[in-house]
């Protein structure tokens, strides 16, 4: 997780000759704006982004020109849209639970409040009625959900079959899309959790602001 948060917080914007651009490791609101376009008619109009199946996590399910080919791997549903939001690889968000501490994630704890969200904590056992208490509008949670296990990885009840599991004890930040060995129960609309140790299935997307 430090790694991840570091090398998008360091993107080197020169390279687009641009100085206003501002990167950092994507936010919760940021994957619920897309989750919300996605489902829009502006995007795949309540159709599930396909799901990539490719075990090594390849964007559009594979190497080579596949954005072209797969093109119903995308929130667009044409080779213009974002990719890998339904399968591939998980993606680890810069939003954690209040009182979060680990040597994984520390540099997303300590960072400015505008890189990341923090979340209240719940009850240790299922209490998806006190996430509507401590929800963001925006973030394409608690609205797009209807259920939230937390002491397990999570349950299919997220729009489109998508798992949902708020965090737990060393689980601190958020996951979400699911990867390709979820099978059905992930898309743009699953969420989870992650403890930010390495894991060979989660990745992560940065996101550049128009200052």
């Amino acid at each position: 997780m430090n790694n991840m948060f570091n090398n998008s917080l360091n993107y080197d914007t020169n390279s687009l000759n641009n100085s206003s651009l501002d990167s950092h490791l994507m936010k919760n609101m940021e994957w619920g704006a897309v989750a919300y376009l996605t489902h829009s008619k502006y995007g795949r109009n309540g159709t599930k982004i396909t799901f990539n199946s490719n075990t090594s996590a390849y964007t559009a399910g594979g190497s080579g020109a596949t954005a072209h080919t797969n093109v119903l791997q995308s929130t667009t549903g044409n080779c213009y849209g974002i990719f890998d939001m339904n399968g591939g690889a998980s993606y680890t968000l810069a939003s954690h639970v209040k009182g979060a501490n680990n040597s994984y994630i520390v540099n997303l704890v300590n960072a400015d409040n505008k890189y990341k969200e923090v979340y209240d904590s719940t009850s240790s056992t299922s209490d998806y009625a006190k996430m509507n208490g401590i929800r963001s509008y925006g973030d394409a949670l608690y609205e797009t959900s209807s259920a939230c296990i937390l002491s397990a990885i999570g349950t299919a009840s997220s729009w489109h079959s998508g798992i949902s599991g708020y965090f737990a004890s060393s689980w601190f930040v958020f996951s979400r899309g699911g990867y390709w060995g979820n099978g059905n129960n992930v898309g743009v609309f699953a969420f989870g959790r992650d403890t930010g140790k390495p894991a060979t299935y989660y990745s992560f997307r940065v996101t550049l602001w128009n200052n």
